[in-house]
């Protein structure tokens, strides 16, 4: 990208503008905005919105919300924000886009106008894939604008939304009324109607997981089809305990009334976002009834119902902005994200929705991917953070080169892990991070509110728990290059690291629910099987100093033939297994474009994959990390 100098009369006109908006007027207080999302025609991938905003006369701007909490970039789908009119007093209002802010729409309100009309269309595109014939994720702040200048917590909303007929729907949202399709909710501030979702479909079922006088916890479930909600009393019943373990975890709540939305698709893609009182799961069509698809991931909603305390309640003071255009930033994402997908593994085994006899297996599959990464030998843990807003949107091929969001999540998992035995360890068993967790995330409980932390809170309160230099803990662990993942965690929990020819039945499972033919630690490349419908056959990554870079493969070509074979996952696998002390390379043809080309692969290793493996005479740490509490 091209370096843009800045003049001072650019400088200049940035700051005027900046004042400008700045000083703005903003809705009245007590006064509410009001927002109509017509979602009747959600089934042909298009939303109408309306709202009226209080407003005094004279310059005003209007945003749409940029950087979206949870998702930690700036991802407001700007694009998909069509025939925007302004009307105050009955006649239309002109308005004018910012030159340099896009999602900022500039007005002039009219003497005596004290209220505008504001209309707009909302595109769900195939680039972005939110909804269905049958299902909707709605993520209200998609389909609003706000006034400028005052924080978002001052802001209210009265939010409503007409649905298709004879849908049903999820939200945390109070319903304040309900007459045919059409549902009207309490009003709340803009903050917390950004953080509360919704979501419909036709086909649903609700689940209430905990109901008590003063907590209710209900899972709401969307499916494209009645028999993907079929799912067992079992799973319901380990969800139940889920709620238990994160509640004997953390020891207090900050949710009143939490659901777990979950959307069952094959069209929508697999996601996870957080809320205070809810959260925004996406899963394919069978993640219920396909023991394969929930072990797969089995940490879903633990990993976001745990952010209602780890990301929500405590939050980095950095993350923590007063309106949706103020950058995030994300250099502490390796605490937000990294310790909560720690937590949510745990608690997923604790809940019994994974075998806690898989967790060695787990855990050394997550190590292997990150020790054979050839970006980390350049780039710190904590750089990986701090750049998290455009790795998001990064290309999935050469991840193992750039690092990617996966690597603060993992790697930071990996950091939490390394701190939890070595408060074990130093306390002699009396203390873990679960005591940590209790003093800084636990008590008193509360209802939805934010407090915010920094770095130094972190190592303070760990010092607290137990004396030991965390400062140069995570000095070394993270903001550090290092050649290796964090591994003291393997001897204090009573493990070491091993290769074999067998299968790691956590990837081997991966690879049947997503189709990714895994032989990073033979040939050092990962492909997509024949059984993908987007990309048979491509290379996703090859690995720097792998026998497949050296023979001259690289990620985006696809893969056609193996040993003179039409390509599958079994070619290829039954080709590296063939390969141990045999003298003749692997052949491949491959093809980029429309040309083809003949890569021979001079390896003779044969099968490799990792396991943990127990070192005799230590206690079994890990065991005890996914004891149920």
């Amino acid at each position: 990208m091209r370096r843009i100098s800045v003049t001072p009369l650019a400088m200049a006109l940035a700051a005027a503008l900046f004042a400008c908006a700045c000083g703005r007027p903003s809705a009245a207080a007590g006064s509410p905005m009001s927002l109509l999302v017509d979602a009747r025609e959600a089934p042909r991938n298009i939303i109408h919105v309306q709202m009226t905003i209080p407003v005094s006369p004279g310059d005003l701007t209007l945003y749409y919300p940029k950087w979206v909490p949870g998702e930690h970039g700036p991802t407001g789908p700007l694009s998909n924000l069509s025939t925007l009119r302004i009307e105050g007093g009955g006649a239309p209002i002109p308005w004018q886009r910012d030159l340099v802010d896009m999602y900022a729409f500039h007005i002039k309100v009219p003497s005596g106008i004290n209220q505008l009309r504001v209309a707009f269309d909302f595109l769900m595109t195939q680039d972005d894939i939110m909804g269905t014939p049958d299902i909707l994720v709605l993520n209200w702040n998609r389909v609003l604008l706000y006034v400028a200048g005052t924080p978002v917590s001052e802001l209210s909303v009265t939010p409503s939304i007409i649905l298709p007929a004879g849908w049903q729907y999820g939200t945390s949202l109070q319903l304040a009324a309900h007459s045919g399709d059409r549902l009207d909710f309490a009003t709340v501030s803009l903050e917390r109607l950004v953080d509360s979702p919704i979501d419909a479909g036709r086909y649903f079922r609700r689940v209430v997981l905990l109901d008590q006088p003063n907590a209710t916890n209900e899972l709401d479930v969307f499916a494209a089809a009645p028999a993907d909600l079929t799912f067992s009393p079992d799973i319901v019943d380990k969800y139940k305990i889920l709620i238990a373990q994160a509640e004997a975890l953390y020891g207090a709540r900050h949710w009143t009334h939490y659901t777990f939305l979950l959307t069952l698709s094959d069209a929508i893609a697999p996601e996870g976002i957080e809320h205070h009182e809810s959260s925004d799961n996406r899963e394919v069509d069978a993640y219920l009834t396909d023991p394969k698809a929930l072990d797969y991931s089995a940490d879903l909603l633990p990993h976001e119902f745990s952010h209602s305390w780890n990301g929500k309640y405590r939050r980095p003071a950095d993350l923590t902005t007063t309106d949706y255009q103020m950058p995030e930033k994300t250099d502490l994402l390796w605490v937000y994200e990294g310790l909560n997908q720690y937590l949510g593994d745990v608690l997923s085994f604790r809940s019994g929705l994974r075998d806690a006899k898989e967790y060695p297996e787990y855990l050394a599959s997550l190590y292997a991917e990150l020790d054979v990464e050839p970006g980390r030998l350049a780039v710190p843990l904590s750089e990986v953070a701090v750049a998290a807003p455009f790795l998001y949107e990064a290309p999935k091929q050469w991840t193992q080169e750039r690092r990617s969001t996966d690597d603060f999540y993992n790697e930071g998992e990996l950091v939490w892990l390394d701190a939890d035995t070595l408060i074990r360890e130093q306390s002699h068993g009396a203390k873990s991070l679960d005591t940590f967790l209790r003093a800084f995330f636990g008590p008193p409980s509360s209802g939805p509110v934010v407090k915010t932390y920094a770095y130094a809170d972190i190592v303070a309160a760990l010092n607290a728990v137990q004396q030991y230099d965390w400062d140069g803990f995570f000095r070394a662990r993270v903001y550090t290059v290092l050649p290796h993942p964090p591994s003291e965690w393997l001897a204090r929990s009573g493990y070491r690291l091993v290769y074999t020819g067998e299968p790691n039945s956590v990837d081997s499972n991966t690879e049947d629910v997503r189709n990714d033919i895994d032989l990073r630690y033979s040939l050092g490349l990962i492909v997509k099987s024949e059984n993908d419908d987007a990309s048979p056959g491509e290379v996703r990554n090859v690995l720097t100093g792998s026998p497949a870079a050296k023979a001259g493969l690289g990620a985006g070509v696809k893969i056609i033939a193996v040993n003179w074979r039409t390509f599958s996952a079994k070619e290829l696998h039954d080709a590296v297994k063939a390969s141990r002390g045999s003298t003749q390379p692997i052949t491949l043809i491959i093809q980029s474009g429309k040309t083809f080309q003949l890569i021979t692969i001079d390896y003779h290793g044969g099968d490799r994959y990792p396991h943990l493996e127990r070192v005799s005479g230590g206690s079994d740490m890990l065991g005890s990390i996914t004891s149920p509490r």
